[in-house]
């Protein structure tokens, strides 16, 4: 049933674009401008609502490259016992278009409270649109993945032999 009303949204928003795109192009005497300015206008009316994600996805991605990274200090991870250290609240990135929240972990050595494994997972709400829409329980953005983490995040737990103890 969501997808039906986001194509029936996208074709009303295709429909305002083509009247709003005509009724701009009439105004203009000269038939060069006309075209050149529907040529302009059209596609940047078409992606307006999206725009943010867009955006969005961009800034995902890269955040995405820098800190779904894991680090593992492997000499010193061998049977181990290692507690989960917990942040105390959420961090948001700041200076992004969308909402996208980011999630240390962060494993220490019992004994030696030495950092034996670290990374960090990162989520995405979407753009104005869908959250506005109020259609998603989770506000998933509309083009790209919500979530990020390095690939097989806990399976250093089995190749190290690592007991995590919380």
């Amino acid at each position: 049933m969501t997808g039906i009303l986001l194509i029936g949204i996208a074709i009303a928003w295709l429909v305002a674009a083509i009247a709003i795109t005509r009724s701009v192009a009439r105004r203009f005497n000269s038939l060069p401008v006309k075209v050149l300015g529907s040529v302009v206008l059209f596609p940047a009316l078409l992606v307006l609502p999206m725009v943010d994600e867009l955006i969005g996805k961009q800034q995902f991605e890269s955040l995405c490259k820098k800190y779904a990274v894991q680090f593992i200090d492997e000499p010193h991870a061998m049977n181990r016992r290692v507690v989960l250290m917990s942040p105390r609240h959420d961090q948001f990135v700041e200076g992004t278009v969308i909402p996208i929240r980011i999630q240390p972990w962060t494993y220490k050595d019992a004994e030696t409270d030495r950092v034996l494994v670290s990374f960090h997972t990162l989520h995405a709400k979407g753009g104005w649109l869908i959250r506005s829409l109020g259609i998603s329980e989770t506000s998933s953005p509309l083009l790209f993945h919500r979530g990020c983490a390095p690939k097989d995040q806990f399976e250093f737990a089995k190749k190290f032999n690592i007991t995590v103890i919380n």
